[in-house]
């Protein structure tokens, strides 16, 4: 099996977890591997840890040089590991280990240590240091967290960290101390910039928001996925600043994305119909099932594909039997896209049809290989 054989059949042997690990750890491969990583939008995650596992073959220790080769794909070294990187190294690079999202609680607690250790208490940190810890800082304790310098317009860079809501709070409370801010002071600027922070607010806050600002603001915080508690708490404010869900058209239903969540089961069903189509499919994960089981067949029918494929199983535990023909209809798409695919002639599998289908050839494959 050669060099162009393995280019050409990377993207089948992905979709398969246990093929891409069974790979054979030769010297070629890494540099095969890394570099059709490097051509996906979303490297699937056995091949992001199979290119780890190549790349620190020869060296198990964090070094500047691997962690910098390694980039966001340092999420794979164990606490153990990261526990033995010099603090020389953790200064060199702990901006690059910033930019990572995916750090566990353990791994957080050493490097958390580590920023204390080489960087002095927070009450010692600058914000240009605080930035560049970037995700690092998930792992202060809460006393910590608070005592932050967080400026406003710095928030994007740590808002995709995977923050729990207790700790947007104290960021949020961070952020309102060293700004000299107030929930009544934001315009809509400062509540786009919040970003997920948003739901840091509590519910006296929220009502102190002004109304206008609020209002601006929505459309440009589309991509936010506020947790369900947040967003029956920003739904009160969208209502008193759009009127009853039911007045609602598609370009309101459309920038208020995860807030949609927050309503509940009458509110939710009283929507139009046109506007399902525009629901975010953000919004999905946020409907407790008993709010989903209020909407009618038809509503469930106009939700876009994507929107349908997020609907969870416990969700669908809760629908009828005609409710999920519904949405089983939508998740094959319109009458329009389902005609055109008969038109075609061919029909479509799911990743795992494909998967499945290919699974025995890639261990014929793997068998190749190894020889």
């Amino acid at each position: 099996m050669s060099v162009e054989d393995l280019e050409t059949l990377g993207p089948l042997l992905f979709l398969n977890g246990n093929a891409t690990s069974a790979l054979p750890n030769k010297p070629w491969m890494k540099d095969i591997l890394c570099s059709l990583k490097s051509d996906l939008f979303h490297a699937p995650d056995a091949l992001r840890k199979k290119c780890f596992d190549l790349i620190t073959a020869n060296n198990k220790k964090p070094t500047v040089e691997l962690i910098e080769e390694l980039q966001m794909d340092n999420v794979y070294w164990t606490a153990a590991q990261l526990e033995e990187m010099s603090a020389e190294t953790f200064l060199a690079v702990f901006e690059v280990l910033g930019d990572v999202c995916g750090f566990n609680t353990d791994q957080l607690a050493v490097l958390s240590k580590k920023a204390n250790e080489t960087l002095g208490p927070v009450s010692q940190m600058t914000e240009s240091v605080v930035m560049q810890l970037g995700c690092i800082i998930r792992g202060f304790s809460d006393a910590d967290l608070e005592e932050l310098p967080i400026p406003l317009d710095s928030l994007e860079n740590i808002a995709k960290c995977g923050w729990k809501e207790s700790q947007m709070k104290l960021v949020w409370r961070a952020v309102a101390k060293y700004n000299n801010l107030t929930a009544q002071q934001l315009e809509a600027a400062d509540m786009v910039e919040l970003n997920q922070f948003m739901c840091g607010l509590d519910p006296d806050e929220i009502s102190q928001l002004d109304m206008d600002a609020f209002r601006e603001a929505v459309g440009s915080m589309d991509d936010v996925q506020f947790p369900p508690t947040a967003a029956r708490r920003l739904k009160s404010l969208a209502v008193s600043a759009f009127g009853n869900p039911n007045t609602w058209p598609e370009a309101e239903v459309s920038d208020l994305s995860t807030i949609i969540g927050g309503l509940n089961g009458t509110e939710l069903a009283s929507l139009d119909l046109p506007v399902f189509p525009f629901l975010s499919h953000l919004c999905i994960p946020v409907i407790t099932p008993d709010n989903l089981a209020q909407l009618s067949p038809d509503q469930l029918k106009a939700f876009e594909p994507d929107t349908a494929a997020k609907v969870t199983a416990q969700q669908r535990s809760a629908l009828g039997k005609k409710q999920l023909d519904a949405l089983e209809s939508a998740e094959a798409g319109s009458p329009y896209q389902t005609q055109r695919s008969d038109h075609s002639g061919a029909p479509s599998l799911s990743v795992e049809g494909i998967s499945a289908f290919t699974t025995p050839l890639l261990f014929l494959l793997m068998g190749f290989l190894l020889l």
